[in-house]
């Protein structure tokens, strides 16, 4: 996914809560922006650290802007909830790994109780694909979030029930930045999304991870990532 939106530059101050930051304007405001990212993100909400905001389409809304990417080197993107559309745009020029070329995409289907992000129709049959956001990153590695979840938890095991009785399925890591070359699983990264994660791959569901392109203006996927695993 991409296009050309309006931004305006200024520098973090502090995150009062996990839904909004508060950014010093260029121009000498400051201004209280939604952060589109549940995650702890300590690496990107230091005291200066550049952040660029979209002014608000809706006029009543509370937070006049929306915080849409960090400076860590690199821009990183902050909307999380991107990343099962920019995947599956991705997907209608590529094969889904493992599975060959992919007919069609449907996205945000009913599934028990939850809701799989992509149904994606391969050359065998359709995959169930989960789709994480990713913006962690040391040493060219991208790692998986510090913060815990419970939705994610109940999600992986769903995929992984669906594995073990013969049905196709993936989680795909969709890692908004672009100075990484793989995904590590471990490390740092929480122990509960380790092992969910562990758990799921055990039992069939394929781990796969994807590397984006981003700039100010756009993000979008632009390689595949090998999933490298730490004993």
């Amino acid at each position: 996914m991409s296009g050309t939106t309006s931004w305006i530059a200024g520098a973090f101050v502090e995150r009062p809560n996990r839904f909004v930051v508060v950014v010093d304007l260029e121009d000498g405001r400051r201004v209280r922006a939604h952060l589109p990212n549940t995650g702890r993100l300590t690496h990107l909400t230091t005291p200066g650290r550049r952040y660029l905001l979209r002014p608000a389409e809706d006029p009543t809304r509370k937070t006049r802007f929306t915080a849409i990417r960090a400076w860590d080197g690199c821009w990183v993107a902050l909307e999380a909830w991107r990343a099962p559309a920019l995947l599956a745009d991705w997907l209608a020029g590529h094969e889904l790994p493992g599975f060959g070329p992919v007919a069609y995409v449907h996205r945000e289907v009913p599934f028990g109780r939850h809701r799989i992000d992509l149904v994606a129709t391969a050359s065998d049959g359709p995959v169930l694909v989960e789709v994480k956001s990713g913006g962690r990153a040391s040493a060219g590695s991208a790692l998986l979030s510090q913060t815990p979840s419970t939705r994610a938890a109940g999600q992986l095991a769903a995929l992984g029930a669906a594995a073990a009785a013969g049905q196709a399925a993936m989680v795909a890591f969709v890692v908004q930045r672009p100075d990484v070359d793989e995904l590590l699983i471990g490390g740092d990264a929480d122990q509960g999304w380790v092992a969910d994660v562990t758990a799921a791959a055990a039992v069939g569901v394929h781990v796969v991870a994807y590397g984006c392109a981003v700039t100010p203006e756009s993000v979008r996927i632009d390689r595949r990532l090998p999933v490298r695993w730490l004993a």
